[in-house]
C-alpha cells in the first residue's frame, strides 16, 4: 500500500510538472486538464499527450486498488491418492484466465498461496489448479567428469495443466482462512 502511495504521489508530480502552453500562459498539465477537459477548442498537442500518458497509471491504480483488495488466505495439503503419503517437491499454482498465484509445496506436503507476499492468499474468483515441478531428479557424474540429471514425474502428467487436472477452487470473499487438500494419482 505503501509503494502505491508512493507511485501515485511520484505521478502526480510528474504530471503536475508538466506543463502545457495555451492563450491564457503556462498551466500545470493537471489543473489545465480539469479545467478543460476535452474541449475541442482548447485541445492542443501536449495536452492530448499528457492526458494519454496519464490515462493508463490511473487505470492500473484502480484495477491494483479493487482488484487486489480483500485477498483470502489459502493453504492445504498434497498426499497421494493410494497411499496418503505427502507430495513433497513441486509447487501448487491456482489460475484464471487472467490471474495466477502459486505456492511451494514443502517436505510434510503443505503448502501456502501467496498472491503479492508469499502468504497473503487470493482475490475472489474461481481458479484452476495445476501442480508443477513435481519431479524426483537424479544428479551423477559420469567418469569424463560431466554432471547429468535424470528427471522422473512423480504424480499423473495431467496435474501439470490446469485444463486437464479436474481440480478447480472458488474464493467467494468472506475472507475465512480456508485449506484446500489435494490427493493426486501417482505417475504410471
Amino acid at each position: 500500500m505503501v509503494l502505491l502511495l508512493f507511485l501515485c504521489t511520484s505521478l502526480f508530480f510528474v504530471v503536475n510538472n508538466f506543463t502545457t502552453k495555451n492563450r491564457e500562459g503556462t498551466k500545470s498539465a493537471v489543473s489545465y486538464f480539469l479545467a478543460n477537459a476535452y474541449t475541442p477548442s482548447t485541445l492542443n498537442n501536449q495536452t492530448i499527450m499528457a492526458k494519454r500518458l496519464l490515462l493508463p497509471f490511473v487505470l492500473t491504480g484502480v484495477i491494483f486498488v479493487f482488484g487486489c483488495s480483500g485477498m483470502e488466505p489459502l493453504s492445504g495439503t498434497v498426499t497421494f491418492s493410494d497411499d496418503g503419503s505427502p507430495l513433497t517437491v513441486g509447487s501448487v499454482f491456482f489460475e484464471t484466465p487472467t490471474y495466477s498465484s502459486r505456492g511451494a509445496i514443502g517436505r510434510d506436503g503443505r503448502y501456502v498461496i501467496g498472491s503479492l507476499k508469499e502468504t497473503d492468499g487470493l482475490p475472489k474468483g474461481t481458479y484452476q489448479i495445476s501442480i508443477r515441478g513435481a519431479e524426483d531428479v537424479v544428479s551423477t557424474q559420469r567418469p569424463d567428469g560431466e554432471w547429468t540429471e535424470r528427471r522422473t514425474l512423480l504424480i499423473d502428467p495431467k496435474y501439470q495443466n490446469p485444463d486437464t487436472s479436474g481440480l478447480t477452487f472458488t474464493v467467494d470473499g468472506t475472507r475465512n482462512t480456508r485449506t484446500f487438500d489435494i490427493q493426486v494419482d501417482r505417475a504410471r
